[in-house]
């Protein structure tokens, strides 16, 4: 579909990652759902703003599955001049922290995602520093759909997590939609992530508008069209080598102790 929409007077809008990275797609398909290669640059920048001042500490699990986003974040602190601490999973899981207990504000982030490897390094945090307000996580987008305990867990370190999608199901807007959803669709919850029926309704209030203004040429106008949805911050950028439009997009969120979270976007 991207390859025959190419030189044609369409828009395709795809909620899929590419399978490729190739300029042989059409400058008219608007990628939702980005690599995550494709955040690097924008999220260590805003990383790299958020760290100044504070102790970065990485944990490093061996078979960690976020890796490239460490190596992404350690250049641009590198590049900054912005220090930061490296401590291997097996001394973080079993105590043996690398730094002071002390009042110094500090940002603790694994290289890997999964639940389990996250759950030792809470439980070792619990363990080494108690209730210090100071000690802070930095995650994945995956965090979110690891239930309401986890979410407090974190939220009790007062933790951020950085995601391209984030539905807040306290805000009075996305409450109603919620309600009119269930009523549209049998008593059907809004479940999963991202959620796709709320990625539909972000994508039609952006792009019916944005071709109503401007058809083809939306490009020439992004700083027009709101692009603030419910669960999306559609900003399109073209990666390095590219034609088609990826939205790079970011939030981060803010955890509290009750598991809620506190969206903020991320300013590039």
């Amino acid at each position: 579909m991207s390859r025959y929409v190419r030189g044609k007077e369409v828009i395709y809008v795809s909620p899929f990652i590419a399978q490729s990275h190739s300029n042989q797609y059409s400058n008219t398909v608007y990628q939702l759902n980005p690599d995550q290669k494709d955040l690097y640059p924008y999220l260590s920048l805003a990383f790299a703003d958020k760290a100044h001042g504070r102790r970065i500490v990485f944990v490093e699990h061996p078979s960690g599955n976020h890796i490239p986003v460490i190596n992404a974040l350690k250049k641009r602190l590198d590049k900054e001049g912005v220090s930061y601490k490296v401590c291997s999973f097996y001394d973080a899981k079993t105590g043996n922290w690398n730094f002071e207990k002390d009042n110094k504000e500090t940002i603790i982030m694994l290289n890997d995602g999964r639940l389990e490897p996250t759950q030792m390094v809470l439980k070792s945090i619990e363990k080494a520093f108690g209730g210090s307000s100071h000690i802070h996580l930095f995650g994945y987008p995956e965090w979110q759909s690891y239930g309401s305990d986890f979410l407090k867990k974190i939220g009790a370190l007062e933790s951020t997590i950085y995601s391209s999608f984030y539905f807040d199901e306290t805000q009075t807007e996305n409450i109603q939609f919620a309600k009119e959803y269930s009523k549209w669709f049998n008593g059907t919850r809004l479940d999963g992530y991202p959620k796709y029926a709320v990625l539909g309704y972000d994508v039609a209030r952006y792009f019916v508008q944005a071709w109503t203004w401007h058809g083809i040429q939306i490009p020439q106008a992004f700083g027009e069209i709101p692009h603030d949805g419910l669960q999306s911050d559609f900003v399109f950028r073209k990666a390095d080598g590219e034609n088609h439009f990826t939205s790079v997009g970011l939030f981060f969120i803010n955890y509290s102790a009750n598991g809620v979270g506190t969206r903020h976007k991320v300013i590039f």
